[in-house]
């Protein structure tokens, strides 16, 4: 199973261009990793780190964080 650093590291490559109806940044907070993930309808950008006012702040357990990303458990 990829790590979660893996994971937000492909996260520009599986963006899909069009589909943001608008700017939104998310704050990760996965285990003892945090990671700030912009996008917009032409770019995303994942960068480390904490970001203050983020439109949604994500917190999960590593394990469970992957099983919901790659194989769309909820």
């Amino acid at each position: 199973m990829p790590t979660t650093r893996q994971i937000f590291e492909a996260m520009p490559g599986r963006f899909v261009t069009g589909k943001a109806p608008r700017p939104l940044t998310f704050y990760f907070s996965i285990g003892d990793d945090k990671y700030t993930l912009r996008f917009d309808a032409t770019a995303c950008e994942v960068k480390p780190g904490k970001t203050e006012g983020a439109d949604c702040v994500v917190k999960s357990d590593p394990g469970v964080f992957a099983k919901l990303v790659l194989e769309g458990k909820a």
